[in-house]
């Protein structure tokens, strides 16, 4: 059962302005960089540390064994409440792309209408199989006050996707994730590119697909908008706008911008950049294998001529218990023990 209800243009224009003025990435800088640090360091470690976390895994199995009944019951009950509560659908969806030290990342989330009693319980669809970050509600004060959802997530997969319920004490709520295809295209003459896309859960009054793009870019597409700037960097946040977006359609579309000179150029100097660079290592590689080829003709070459002049040195030696010499004054093989 789906929760709707008809918003007042004032509270509809109070929801849009709230979620462009609250979403931005609760994700840090600091936090991505340790996760990224923690899953280096995973694949190095020894034996022994392997050994002693197979050992606690193999407790902690036994031990989760003999409650298992019991906690399937709790997780069945809970399934249940969950889906016997009646779910809110955001009047307003956001979804923006934006850096992240992992790799490209999107947020997704927007608002409900400020009326709707809380707590609520909602539904949002991301691509199955996709990295988390954050996920959690907007209380539109500091960041630190912004509550995560506990986990571990209540999820399913329908498709291809996966899709998250929580229950918000906030009328905004957002997740972040890590996305699976690079989104980025450098063009020829400098211009770059976004792909941009997102198939929302539920019907939608508004929802906005908007990437952040370097200080100085120049946006010619009139239907791409200024929307703000992201509070770290200052970077421009361009965006388009659906409106009356329907449940299940998949929404795409393409930014294409000029990103500033400085910019451009260095793309342009990487690319040639990097068509020479392989170019020196192809012919490097191919000298090598000349090379290689030329001294082992040579080695071999040499190998035949110590060959023969041992053969041509040892005339008479023969690969047996005793040695034969040959006598040219009598014209015949005399053994060494007659000769004695």
């Amino acid at each position: 059962m789906t929760k709707t209800k008809t918003t007042s243009k004032a509270s509809f224009t109070r929801i849009s302005r709230r979620i462009e003025r609250t979403m931005t990435e609760r994700f840090t800088l600091m936090n991505s960089q340790l996760s990224y640090k923690l899953k280096l360091k995973t694949p190095v470690l020894g034996f022994a540390a392997f050994m002693f976390l197979l050992l606690i895994s193999v407790g902690l199995f036994f031990l989760l064994s003999l409650g298992g009944t019991s906690s399937a019951l709790a997780a069945t009950e809970g399934e249940g409440a969950t889906g016997a509560a009646e779910l809110a659908t955001m009047e307003v969806i956001m979804y923006k792309i934006f850096r992240s030290p992992a790799g490209y990342a999107a947020l997704v989330g927007g608002g409900f209408d400020e009326e709707l009693e809380l707590p609520l319980t909602f539904e949002i669809a991301v691509p199955a199989g996709v990295e988390i970050l954050w996920f959690g509600e907007i209380s539109g004060g500091p960041r630190d006050e912004d509550r995560t959802f506990p986990e571990p997530f209540n999820v399913r997969t329908e498709g291809d996707f996966d899709i998250y319920t929580a229950v918000s004490y906030e009328h905004v709520i957002q997740l972040e994730y890590i996305l699976a295809e690079d989104p980025f295209e450098a063009l020829g003459g400098g211009n770059h590119l976004y792909r941009l896309s997102y198939t929302p859960l539920q019907d939608a009054q508004i929802m906005r697909l908007a990437v952040y793009l370097p200080t100085g870019s120049n946006v010619a597409d009139p239907a791409f908008q200024l929307l703000g700037h992201a509070p770290q960097t200052n970077e421009p946040l361009y965006g388009i706008t659906f409106t009356n977006v329907t449940a299940g359609e998949t929404y795409a579309v393409t930014l294409e911008y000029g990103p500033p000179a400085a910019i451009a150029r260095q793309g342009a100097g990487n690319f040639w950049g990097g068509i020479l660079f392989t170019a020196g290592i192809i012919a490097v590689a191919l000298i090598a294998v000349v090379l290689v080829l030329v001294l082992a003709k040579n080695r071999k070459a040499q190998e035949e001529v110590a060959s023969d002049g041992a053969w041509q040195a040892h005339p008479y030696i023969i690969d047996d218990d005793s040695s034969v010499d040959y006598d040219d004054d009598e014209d015949e093989y005399v053994d060494e023990e007659d000769r004695a």
